[in-house]
């Protein structure tokens, strides 16, 4: 939520330099210009560097939770399996089964990550 949030800062900082280069209205010299210019650049980096950090947590946090679930799905799924009858086997090609199953698994696992 705090990513999200901070993003319409930016239109509120861009607000900000339209108005240093503007002069505010008034009649300003270019020092100050630089000078404003350089407060809002602090703000800039401030924000881009708290954006990339709660990014960096939200995407982390979904990665993780991705490959939890995919090794519970993992685990349930092998369970499952070998509960069949042998029946199931003979009916199956066994030797393609586990490259099906990592196949199924990763794109669960890239569905849920992005």
């Amino acid at each position: 939520m705090i990513a999200g949030a901070i993003l319409p800062s930016v239109s509120l900082i861009m607000g900000n330099v339209a108005t240093a280069f503007s002069g505010g209205g008034s009649s300003s010299s270019g020092g100050d210009i630089i000078s404003n210019m350089s407060y809002i650049a602090s703000y800039v980096v401030l924000i881009a560097m708290t954006l990339f950090t709660f990014s960096y947590m939200f995407f982390a946090f979904w990665q993780h939770l991705a490959e939890n679930i995919t090794t519970d799905l993992r685990k349930r799924y092998i369970s499952a399996l070998m509960r069949q009858e042998i029946a199931f086997f003979e009916k199956n090609k066994v030797e393609e089964l586990p490259a099906a199953i990592s196949e199924i698994f990763e794109t669960v696992k890239a569905s849920l990550g992005e």
